[in-house]
C-alpha cells in the first residue's frame, strides 16, 4: 500500500526539491490499485495473469481502439482497462458489472456524465507545492448512496462499470483512469472532459507506470455482440 495521511482535508506534503513527475514516480511506484480491483472482483478477475492494452487504450494515444479508422479528437487523457489474459493465453473482456475501488483514499469532488456513463472525480491526500493529486474514474455507474463530498477509503466499492447502451454498443465497457495534479482549492467545475486535456492548470500523468500491473501491449480486435445489457435478447 502506498502512503497517505488519513482524514478529511489533511494533505501529505513532500520535499520541494522533487520535480512533480519524479515525485509521483517515487511515491506511487507500488500502487496496489490492481490488487484492490481484483479483490473486489474475485470471480471475474480470478484467472487474470496480465492486463492487455491496445495501443489506443494508452495515455496520450490519438487512436480510437474501438474504431481504428477514426482518430480521437484529443490525446487520450488516461488509461482504459478493458481486457486481460488468462493463464492459457485466452483473452477476456471485463463485464459491465465490474466493481471499482478508488485509485486512492480521497473525497468525491465531482460526478459528471460522460459518453458511456458517469465520471467520478476524486481529490486525494497527496500534495506538493500547492498542487493536489486527483483521479477520475470514467464510464461508471456510481453506487446509489455516493454523493459529492463523501470520503471514500482504499478498499471501498465506489462504482460498477456502466452497462452498455443499445443492442450492440460500439464501445465495450471499460474503466477509464485519469491521474492529474490540480492546484488545491480549484473549483470542481473545472473538471470537465471537454477541457481536461487542454486546461493549463491540469497536469496530467500517465497512470500505467504507477499502477504496478503486469501487462502487454498488442492490437486487439473488438469482439462484436459481447456487450449486451443483462437480459437483452441475442
Amino acid at each position: 500500500m502506498i502512503g497517505w495521511l488519513p482524514g478529511g482535508g489533511r494533505c501529505r506534503t513532500f520535499f520541494a526539491g522533487f520535480g512533480v513527475s519524479l515525485m509521483m514516480d517515487k511515491v506511487l511506484l507500488f500502487s496496489d490499485f490492481g490488487t484492490r480491483l481484483a479483490a473486489l472482483n474475485p470471480k471475474t478477475l480470478a484467472a487474470l495473469v496480465r492486463w492487455v492494452f491496445h495501443p489506443g487504450m494508452l495515455f496520450s494515444s490519438l487512436e480510437q481502439w474501438w474504431n481504428p479508422n477514426r482518430p480521437r479528437a484529443v490525446p487520450h487523457e488516461g488509461l482504459d482497462l478493458c481486457c486481460f489474459a488468462e493463464p492459457s493465453g485466452a483473452l477476456r473482456w471485463v463485464p459491465p458489472d465490474l466493481s471499482v475501488p478508488p485509485f486512492l483514499p480521497g473525497r468525491v469532488v465531482r460526478m459528471a456524465p460522460d459518453f458511456l456513463g458517469i465520471s467520478i472525480f476524486l481529490g486525494h491526500d497527496l500534495c506538493r507545492a500547492g498542487l493536489r493529486l486527483h483521479s477520475a474514474l470514467g464510464h461508471t455507474k456510481p453506487r446509489a448512496d455516493l454523493r459529492k463530498g463523501d470520503r471514500v477509503e482504499a478498499h471501498e466499492l465506489v462504482a460498477h462499470l456502466a452497462p452498455p447502451r443499445g443492442r450492440r454498443p460500439k464501445v465495450p465497457p471499460h474503466l477509464h483512469l485519469s491521474l492529474f495534479w490540480l492546484p488545491d482549492k480549484t473549483s470542481s467545475a473545472r473538471l470537465d472532459w471537454r477541457t481536461l486535456g487542454s486546461d493549463p492548470i491540469v497536469h496530467l500523468l500517465n497512470p500505467l507506470p504507477l499502477l504496478n500491473l503486469p501487462y502487454t501491449i498488442q492490437t486487439l480486435p473488438v469482439p462484436a455482440g459481447l456487450f449486451r445489457s443483462p437480459g437483452e435478447a441475442k
